[in-house]
């Protein structure tokens, strides 16, 4: 799953609907290239369960928040 259009220096972290945090994910590109993979992977390397996940992209332009629903 991709990001895309993120300013240089963002950090995008993954939280599961319970709040629990599932993993951060850095972009230290420039804006040229705005985009960071996630691999659904969790920071322990496994796989992400199907279901909603919440995002917050924090970068020295503010925060955005948003969802993700995962299909299997």
């Amino acid at each position: 799953m991709d990001f895309i259009h993120l300013p240089a220096g963002a950090k995008i972290t993954i939280f599961t609907s319970r709040g629990d945090h599932v993993v951060t994910l850095h972009h230290d590109g420039n804006i040229e290239n705005g985009t960071v993979s996630w691999n659904l992977k969790t920071k322990e390397n496994l796989d992400v369960a199907y279901g909603v996940y919440f995002y917050v992209v924090e970068s020295s332009f503010g925060k955005k928040t948003g969802k993700i629903a995962i299909i299997k």
